[in-house]
């Protein structure tokens, strides 16, 4: 009976629990409501570790918990808009990405569009920064980056953007044996530039705001790229358990490509202290960084090892998904210096490394102003000034890597503690350092130069000096504060450097540069636009901000003799420049991009000298269905309007025009085009890999500063194509190992595609040595060489000397002719050469000039001449 009743019991408990859950559940929240007509409510989205969103689409319920309109919150601040496609027609695969997210808890914020293109992308309050706009993969439409895009109050849209239509390419992935590749990364970008002549300065590009797509190869290894932007790209592959791809450029119209994944990087290594004894574990870091900047400056380790556990025997290995010039540092255990090594890695397994650490000293004291009272929140570093890699590497967006931490209180780095004082560690114990400390209402101090011994160093009161303090704000032009703006001080400008910076060359001086006005401080406004700068002394100066999306303030002259506050900065509206890119018959072109660069009179820049173009802070856009375009520019004044290049069109004639023009007309006509086969002479297959460079004929005695450009392109045709050319004759080099180097010139014509045949004969090689009357090597000899009877035409006509002085009384020669010379072992290599005979004319200046013969020489053999004996001069002779 009892157990009747307790089932019973049990039944009713069971039958309430249902009832109750099965009411609870009719009790929904009421149905999402439609779209408001400006346009969606934010949809979360899954991103990548890397930062990079993916596109997926969310669950149904996805995202309710932060949609506004289902929360009853309501969005303060947005940046909201349309995007559309090259037709004008809307993109609902469209999707947005900022940084940071306004809640702060990813590092990507991201928005899709609605089935209208219409979207509301929230950020924080009176966000400026970078909008990376994309579309679903099947579009083929490129993505876009636009900069210094504004928060607006609200969700009314503002701005329309016009995403461009893009190529695709099919490729495969395969291993160095054929097999297919499954998971590996591949990624476009623009075309890899070389450079080659007597010196060379880098080109700065104009920025590209286009994104490049990347993708991962199936179960076959196959790859599709959509959205590839017209001209020539490159492509390259990686996987972690593999060797990346050799990075190819291909040529424009390219629908197909393979890349072929090398053998893993590998680089093992021990470390050992100073006895000899093996270091593990290591409580530290081992990493390795790119030297070359391929991953995107951002900071990031290629590779990162340890040395296992205790015991052990110090070795570790590391495995960078990249190869070349690359960095290994060794940082973060309290007990040894830091250290840092330049190092070359290639594909496969490299060479061993042995490593020896040394003690780290650690140094403890506390700061304190001029009446002894102890300074919180100052910033103590330790400057290692014979190894600048160390010093500048990015920690919590220091400019130094050894930043003190809290000895009391929390671990928080580059903050001293209540009572002032520090602990710094670990220290290098076997070179000089520099001790600093910043504080933002004091001068900046800086210790002398010292070798601090290893185990501990106690350096007592660093005190900061007494100074003059600067208070104010900067407002941008609604009177808002502006947080993260730069505000420096400059002397006056009628204030004249008495020797400005010169570049001069033998034979007289060419061009002028004024120098920028020398900083004196300078520092960035806090969340409230509030900003202190400390100096040790008064004066006369400038005093301006600047800050993105808006123009610079005006600069302030200051006669500084105390302490001032109430300084007031207001940031000017960003002007833009607007306009129609129209043909010859005034029809609107869609598609066209545009740079913009400041244009001075009388100015001249090193870009400008040396033959730089597009420079990286040129302003970026593209005509949309209308024809229309529109830029901000970040001063006022005069800009330059140009085509950028490889596009099918270019200007009718130069274009100059006032920053806030809004009526500028762009006439562009349909560019000539050169499209050719690269072969070989003898059997007339394609040539897959080769160097092309584009010039235009010299002429005269006219002068080429710094280096000329080209493209290594792989394409199994030996086509190549270059678009966006002027009438005019251009002259094209090719060069490929094992050929001859052609020069072709090429006649082009507006709207016209001239082709050309470009065949290549297989080269000759000539080596040899060069010795004194002893037997001793000569380097640094000079080798001419042409055919019998002629003249030595890649001879120099004077020597070339380049000189660059500034007011600091520092010189820089730059003199080389370009010419080959003899190494260390006396070894030439002539290469590239046709088959045949020549003459070589060997020129030193310690020696008398020998000329000699060289017969018969065939395609691909080498020819040695053996050693050849140079006399002394007379007036050198032993």
């Amino acid at each position: 009976m009892k157990q009747l009743l307790l089932a019973l019991t049990l039944l009713l408990v069971l039958f309430f629990l249902i009832n109750s859950l099965l009411e609870k559940a009719t009790i929904s929240s009421p149905a999402p409501s439609n779209l408001p007509p400006e346009g969606p409510a934010p949809v979360s989205e899954a991103t990548t570790s890397d930062g990079e969103a993916n596109t997926m689409t969310p669950p149904s319920d996805a995202g309710k918990e932060t949609a506004p309109e289902e929360t009853g919150e309501e969005i303060e601040w947005s940046i909201s808009g349309r995007v559309l496609g090259p037709d004008g027609t809307p993109v609902p695969e469209g999707f947005l990405e900022s940084d940071p997210a306004p809640d702060l808890r990813s590092g990507i914020n991201t928005t899709r569009c609605d089935d209208d293109g219409y979207f509301i992308h929230e950020v924080e309050e009176g966000y400026i920064g970078s909008l990376m706009v994309r579309a679903g993969s099947d579009t083929g439409l490129i993505g876009k980056r636009i900069d210094t895009v504004r928060a607006t109050r609200g969700v009314e849209p503002t701005l329309e953007i016009h995403l461009e239509a893009g190529g695709r390419i099919d490729g495969v992935v395969v291993d160095l044996f054929g097999h297919p590749v499954e998971a590996a990364y591949v990624g476009a970008r623009p075309p890899i530039q070389t450079r080659e002549g007597i010196f060379f300065i880098p080109r700065k590009e104009a920025k590209d705001e286009r994104l490049w797509p990347h993708d991962y190869t199936d179960s076959e290894g196959k790859f599709t790229l959509y959205g590839i932007p017209e001209g020539a790209c490159s492509l390259q592959a990686s996987r972690t358990d593999y060797g990346p791809s050799e990075p190819i450029n291909l040529p424009p119209g390219t629908t197909e490509a393979q890349l072929v994944l090398r053998n893993e990087c590998v680089l093992t290594g021990r470390l050992i202290d100073e006895n000899g004894d093996p270091i593990a574990p290591y409580h530290g870091s081992i990493c390795l960084f790119d030297n070359e900047d391929n991953n995107a400056g951002k900071n990031e380790p290629l590779a990162t090892a340890s040395t296992g556990r205790d015991p052990g025997d110090g070795f570790f290995t590391l495995r960078p998904a990249l190869t070349g010039s690359q960095m290994l540092v060794i940082i973060e255990d309290d007990r040894f210096s830091p250290y840092a090594q330049e190092i070359q890695t290639v594909p496969g397994q490299n060479e061993p490394l042995e490593i020896i650490l040394t003690q780290a000293a650690s140094i403890r004291g506390r700061v304190v102003n001029s009446s002894g009272e102890p300074v919180a929140a100052a910033t103590v570093s330790v400057i290692d000034q014979q190894n600048r890699f160390l010093s500048s590497f990015n920690v919590d967006d220091k400019k130094q890597f050894w930043i003190l931490r809290e000895e009391i209180e929390s671990s928080r780095r580059g903050i001293t503690a209540q009572d002032g004082t520090f602990s710094i560690r670990p220290v290098p114990s076997t070179r000089p350092v520099v001790l600093e400390v910043k504080h933002r209402e004091y001068p900046t101090l800086a210790e002398a130069s010292q070798t601090y011994s290893a185990g501990n160093n106690d350096v007592g009161d660093l005190v900061l000096p007494d100074g003059i303090q600067l208070r104010g704000i900067v407002l941008a032009p609604d009177g808002t504060p502006v947080s993260g703006a730069r505000v420096k001080l400059t002397p006056p400008k009628e204030v004249k450097s008495e020797e400005p910076l010169s570049i001069s060359f033998s034979g007289g001086s060419v061009g002028i540069l004024e120098p920028a006005a020398r900083e004196i401080s300078s520092t960035t406004t806090n969340k409230y636009g509030e900003f202190i700068i400390s100096l040790t002394e008064g004066g006369i100066f400038d005093i301006e901000a600047s800050a993105p999306g808006f123009l610079s303030t005006d600069l302030l002259e200051l006669n500084i003799g105390t302490s001032m506050d109430g300084i007031v900065l207001q940031l000017q509206p960003v002007q833009t420049i607007e306009g129609f890119v129209v043909d010859i018959q005034g029809n609107p072109v869609v598609g066209v991009r545009l740079s913009l660069a400041e244009a001075k009179d009388g100015e001249i820049s090193l870009a400008d000298l040396f033959g730089a173009g597009d420079r990286s802070g040129d302003a970026i856009t593209t005509s949309n269905h209308d024809g229309f375009f529109s830029a901000e520019v970040s001063a006022g004044g005069f800009f330059r309007i140009k085509v950028t290049r490889g596009q099918p069109w270019v200007m009718e004639g130069p274009l100059r025009v006032e920053a806030g023009t809004s009526d500028v007309v762009v006439t562009v006509l349909d560019a000539g085009r050169i499209e050719g086969k690269v072969i070989d002479a003898l059997n007339g297959f394609p040539v897959a890999k080769f160097h092309l460079k584009r010039g235009e004929p010299r002429t005269g005695n006219g002068l080429i500063l710094g280096g000329s450009g080209g493209v290594e392109y792989s394409d199994p045709d030996g086509f190549f194509e270059l678009d966006g050319l002027r009438e005019q004759t251009y002259q094209l080099t090719f060069r490929s190992d094992g050929y001859v180097t052609v020069t072709e010139l090429v006649e082009v014509k507006l709207g016209q595609t001239t082709q050309v045949t470009i065949p290549m004969q297989h080269s000759a090689t000539i080596i040899g040595r060069l010795l004194d009357s002893n037997g001793k090597a000569i380097s640094g000899a000079r080798i001419a060489f042409a055919r019998p009877g002629e003249a030595f035409d890649n001879a120099p006509t004077a020597g070339l000397r380049i000189q660059i002085s500034g007011n600091d009384g520092a010189t820089l020669v730059l003199g080389d002719d370009g010419r080959i010379r003899s190494d260390e072992e006396g070894r030439f290599r002539i290469t590239d050469i046709a088959e045949g005979d020549w003459q070589l004319k060997v020129t030193h200046q310690n020696f008398q000039d020998l000329p000699f013969e060289v017969h018969d020489t065939a395609p691909g053999v080498i020819t040695d001449t053996g050693s050849q004996s140079m006399q002394h001069n007379e007036t050198n002779d032993p």
